[in-house]
């Protein structure tokens, strides 16, 4: 049976405070959109405190939940697709808003390495972050805020909303504390310019020789910091909104 799902109103702080208020809380999501362009970024959604976790590796998948973590086999997206498909489903009220994107469910990302259970291809990179290819949570109360009419509604199972709307009001104050301080060092490159500018040459080659038709040629930039990543976060929308971050 499928259940109908509470939405709430919620006026007292926008999705990127409610996002400081619940800093630190497990699992916090935040799905930003802080450039809102007409019919694009107008949601923002932020949730914590999944009810699981489901973390895949390319050798294996760790589900963590209220009866303990477990291994799981190898086959990320096949765990994550019998999960959701066991929990139950939940409509929008009559009066619910027009375009509500979400009424709890899952949040999380696929990694490009998943391809490799989808069809053979060959494992041509090398892993040197040990970043999972899969990881989701399942969240039964959100913060759905309307960056168009700036107004927002806590949305979810019904018991859950109400412990999320506890969590938010208790933190009240909280995001109005002073941004922390804190530096950077220079930026890095994982690839020196010669390297780069070959792999360039590489891939022109193989366009004019019609094997390919485009490459994603990239590279990754690192430097230390002590910001911590939440507050690393606030300091890059301020400086370079974007409509899906």
């Amino acid at each position: 049976m499928t259940a109908s799902a509470a939405v709430q109103p919620w006026l007292a702080c926008d999705a990127a405070a409610a996002a400081a208020r619940l800093r630190g809380r497990p699992g916090l999501a935040w799905l930003d959109s802080s450039l809102v362009e007409g019919r694009l970024g107008r949601w923002s959604i932020v949730a914590s405190d999944p009810r699981w976790t489901l973390t895949g590796y390319e050798d294996g998948v760790l589900l963590e939940c209220a009866g303990g973590p477990r291994r799981l086999g190898p086959g990320a997206l096949h765990a994550f697709a019998r999960l959701v498909e066991r929990e139950q489903g939940a409509t929008l009220p009559a009066h619910a808003p027009d375009g509500l994107p979400f009424a709890g469910g899952a949040i999380g990302y696929l990694g490009f390495e998943l391809g490799r259970e989808v069809e053979r291809v060959p494992a041509t990179t090398r892993d040197d972050t040990g970043a999972p290819v899969l990881a989701f949570g399942w969240y039964d109360a959100a913060l759905v805020w309307d960056g168009v009419a700036q107004r927002g509604w806590l949305v979810g199972r019904r018991e859950a909303v109400a412990t999320l709307r506890a969590r938010l009001e208790a933190a009240a104050g909280r995001e109005a504390g002073a941004p922390r301080a804190g530096s950077a060092g220079l930026l890095r490159s994982n690839m020196t310019r010669p390297a780069y500018l070959a792999a360039v040459e590489r891939a022109r080659a193989y366009i004019a020789a019609g094997d390919i038709y485009q490459v994603n040629l990239t590279q990754r930039f690192s430097a230390l910091t002590d910001f911590d990543g939440f507050e690393l976060y606030r300091r890059l929308r301020t400086v370079s909104p974007a409509p899906f971050a």
